[in-house]
């Protein structure tokens, strides 16, 4: 499935760029709607959470093979059928203990081209797993 104009023009989702690169905020907020979209239909009007790796950047630019990140979003069903609430997060293990895990809220207040190009990484993976 593409979705088109998230970027602007007949651009699929995975292409878009911010129409300026200083709004970010706006661009990560429309990736955060598309993944509560996702949600929606994935948890067919109930509350859902869903794990998603990503595979973490190397040192030259390249996907690692074996090093991950876990983003946990957690989507809570709206009481009027409508799409509800979602909040994407990053789990952090403990530095001692990986039982001890935080989770790192990723909003689109004061976010940045890392931040957008993660939301548009975890879009990805929940749109592919639509097909």
């Amino acid at each position: 499935m593409i979705e088109k104009g998230l970027g602007g023009g007949d651009r699929p989702a995975s292409e878009a760029r911010p129409a300026n690169p200083d709004d970010y905020e706006a661009f990560a907020e429309n990736y955060l709607a598309y993944i509560a979209s996702a949600m929606y239909h994935f948890a067919q009007g109930g509350d859902a959470f869903r794990d998603i790796k990503l595979a973490r950047y190397d040192t030259h630019g390249n996907l690692s093979e074996d090093e991950f990140d876990t983003y946990r979003i957690e989507y809570k069903a709206s009481e009027n059928g409508g799409i509800g609430e979602c909040r994407v997060y990053k789990i952090v293990p403990g530095e001692d203990d990986s039982q001890e895990a935080t989770k790192q809220e990723i909003t689109a207040q004061g976010a940045n081209l890392d931040t957008c190009n993660t939301l548009g990484r975890i879009w990805n993976e929940l749109a592919v797993s639509k097909r």
